[in-house]
């Protein structure tokens, strides 16, 4: 609830690590980016597309979890289904007047985007997206998605989704041909290597049909 919520610190400056990969600090404070610490934490809302506070997720701010055995994500409250993006209370009406919603996995690389000026990405939290998350996209009536998710993700994966989509809208698929973003064992995101990789990858997006 919002009063547990309300329990993280606010600070006068958001988590430097974020800062320094090029996230805004207008885009951290758009997004209620907060700090656990308690436990170390960078910690944001959950909310559903009507702004309702659902969860609590965090990120841990050690660079050794691993060998600390600590988790890099955690939800502070068990949520249960997936029946929600990341970032599509704030990003609605945006991506309504884009007609596309860029769909990545993490809340991160939304940020990244908006702070590129692009208000038109949501997170899946996965990078299966769930029949409840499809028929979201389906209600929203545009015409088209793009599936942004990281570079180790298998294209096989990424059109399972798309044959649900592709019914009702164009749905296209950023695929890293050219290695851009590195070896796939890096995990990183269409937007993790800058904004002008993350623009020529969006231009030469693949539509899957």
């Amino acid at each position: 609830d919002l009063e547990y919520w309300n329990h993280f610190k606010v600070i006068p400056h958001e988590p430097e690590e974020w800062i320094a990969e090029g996230i805004s600090e207008e885009v951290l404070r758009r997004y209620d980016i907060r700090i656990d610490t308690d436990s170390n934490r960078i910690v944001y809302p959950v909310r559903d597309a009507r702004g309702r506070l659902i969860g609590v997720k965090g990120r841990t701010r050690y660079k050794n979890y691993k060998l600390l055995g600590i988790s890099k994500y955690m939800n502070y409250q068990k949520i249960g289904t997936v029946d929600y993006f990341q970032g599509m209370y704030e990003n609605r009406d945006d991506i309504i007047k884009a007609d596309e919603a860029i769909v990545f996995e993490g809340i991160k690389s939304v940020m990244h985007l908006a702070t590129w000026g692009q208000n038109n990405g949501i997170a899946a939290e996965t990078s299966r997206m769930n029949d409840a998350q499809v028929e979201i996209l389906i209600r929203l009536g545009i015409g088209n998605v793009v599936i942004a998710f990281d570079n180790d993700v298998p294209y096989k994966q990424i059109r399972a989704t798309a044959d649900k989509l592709k019914r009702y809208m164009n749905v296209y698929a950023i695929v890293d041909k050219e290695h851009l973003l590195g070896d796939p064992s890096e995990k990183r995101s269409p937007v993790d290597c800058g904004k002008e990789v993350w623009e020529k990858l969006y231009a030469e997006r693949k539509r899957i049909i």
